[in-house]
């Protein structure tokens, strides 16, 4: 009878052996979400074209008009707003992260259930707490785009899914945590980045998915989306048992003329408005 170490094995091979052949079993993309990223990277689209496929999904209508309404985007404004005016206020970087963030949420609400909940659900919460983060930084930094980077940073993780997925075909792996967790740790990158270039994504989407945990990763010119996500994630596991002690003085944070003091301060400057879109993406 195999003991656990077998089973490891068996599963990193055929991890290694979709990775190697393109063979990755991907998750079904909801379509409204790839229409709508289609139509926003159309440098032709209009308002009209967003709002006409838009208006056919009703979770994804509800989350912009939640989102346009939160107290964050409403400031100075009074009143509800309808889709239409919603689309106008939020933009259209970040009508597409709603869109990904919907189609996110139901992938994995999809697979939430029995073992694979207790990892899902926290996944896509960091997820979530990663792309607000993200955004926060680029905006203080101004060295990317904060829609941009809010949409890479929802994103970093999509290869921990894949393998969650995958286990689930293979039980006797979700009961044995710390071989799990090393599986995950050595091989969620390359896939991450495989799935994010299977998808269509650009390049720097595909760095990050790739290099997000690459800590002493270091690079010419300034900083970059992989800088910001790379921080953001940090932030986010501050307190978890795989943080690193010396994150000080990781090269992103140089790159973003930051230290760690200072990122620190930072982000417990915008502590409010973080909670306002982390509750608005939910």
């Amino acid at each position: 009878m195999n003991d656990h170490k077998d089973y490891g094995f068996q599963f990193v091979k055929q991890l290694a052996q979709d990775l190697d052949k393109g063979n990755l079993k991907l998750p079904t993309f909801p379509e409204v979400a790839l229409r709508v990223r289609r139509i926003i990277n159309d440098p032709n689209s209009d308002i009209e074209k967003v709002l006409n496929v838009v208006k056919t999904d009703p979770v994804l209508t509800a989350r912009l008009l939640k989102m346009a309404n939160s107290a964050l985007m409403r400031r100075g404004v009074d009143g509800p707003v309808d889709l239409r005016t919603a689309i106008g206020r939020l933009g259209f970087d970040m009508v597409r992260n709603a869109a990904m963030a919907v189609a996110m949420q139901q992938i994995m609400t999809a697979r939430a259930m029995g073992p694979l909940a207790k990892h899902l659900r926290p996944l896509w919460q960091h997820s979530v707490q990663v792309a607000v983060l993200s955004y926060i930084i680029a905006k203080q930094t101004k060295v990317v785009l904060s829609d941009h980077a809010m949409l890479a940073g929802l994103m970093h993780d999509i290869g921990k899914y894949y393998i969650y997925m995958r286990a689930d075909e293979h039980q006797e792996l979700l009961g044995k945590e710390e071989d799990l967790n090393q599986i995950i740790t050595v091989w969620h990158a390359d896939i991450g980045a495989a799935i994010m270039e299977a998808w269509g994504f650009e390049k720097a989407y595909i760095d990050v998915a790739q290099e997000h945990n690459y800590y002493d990763r270091s690079h010419e010119g300034d900083a970059d989306i992989v800088d910001v996500v790379m921080l953001a994630n940090l932030h986010a596991n501050i307190g978890q048992p795989n943080h690193p002690k010396n994150w000080a003085s990781i090269p992103a944070l140089a790159k973003l003329n930051l230290s760690a003091e200072s990122s620190i301060n930072m982000i417990k400057e915008c502590r409010a408005e973080i909670k306002e879109i982390i509750a608005s993406l939910k």
